[in-house]
């Protein structure tokens, strides 16, 4: 297992793991920020009342027609939201358990996934996943009611 650099900022640490050709990013956020460098990489920001948080992930292109799933999880009592891919709303959030298969809305090259929600209470975490084959980035957050996740997939 290789344990790559990592940096925090402020209150809970980042890790990013790689093991074998299986790509593993895990992290979290309480108004703290980090970044990694390998074949999957994730940073997160915050201000009083937004967190914002971004990872990348490169997918081999020829294994886009198998599932790769994206999951919305939160403790929150009130979750709205949306999930959008290129710009396009794919799919609203509504309820404290979300999972869909993303491929159908994955093609060649860069693919932009954001996810915009509010919950309640702020103090609720919130965490998303996506995984599917040789693949899983977990991120979580927690305590400002607002956040905006932005997922970049390279397929090549």
């Amino acid at each position: 297992m290789n344990n790559f650099s990592r940096s925090t900022n402020r209150h809970q640490t980042r890790n990013f793991n790689t093991v074998g050709n299986r790509q593993y990013a895990r992290s979290s956020s309480s108004s703290s920020s980090s970044s990694s460098s390998s074949s999957s990489s994730s940073s997160s920001s915050s201000s009083s009342n937004n967190t914002s948080q971004r990872a990348s992930v490169n997918l081999d292109a020829e294994n886009l027609k198998r599932p790769y799933i994206l999951s919305v999880n939160t403790s929150a009592t009130q979750l709205t939201g949306t999930v959008t891919a290129q710009g396009k709303v794919i799919k609203q959030l509504n309820s404290d358990r979300t999972q869909f298969n993303l491929s159908p809305y994955l093609s060649m090259g860069k693919n932009t996934i954001e996810i915009s929600a509010h919950y309640s209470p702020s103090s609720s975490a919130i965490e998303i996943e996506f995984s599917g084959l040789d693949t899983k980035v977990v991120q979580q957050t927690r305590g400002s009611g607002v956040m905006t996740y932005t997922l970049t997939i390279m397929a090549l």
